[in-house]
């Protein structure tokens, strides 16, 4: 592989997040879900149940993530 291709994949401004899913539309396709911050966001997708968690890139529920425990560490 060459160097640009590794750099581009490092500067990629894919989004992932992971967020406990709170509601589904199943009608519309889409779950509702919150964030270790407390913040709501919509993403596309019903695959996973209300109450676990999910892997979530560029809007889109890709599969379940594991529940971990949460720590906040401040700096």
């Amino acid at each position: 592989m060459n160097l640009w291709s590794q750099f581009k994949r490092l500067t990629s401004k894919s989004d992932l997040r992971v967020g406990e899913v709170i509601a589904i539309s199943t009608s519309d396709n889409v779950s509702k879900l919150i964030d270790i911050y407390g913040q709501t966001f919509i993403a596309t997708g019903t695959s996973i149940d209300v109450g676990k968690k999910a892997f979530v890139k560029d809007g889109i529920i890709q599969q379940e993530a594991p529940s971990l425990p949460e720590y906040t560490v401040y700096v």
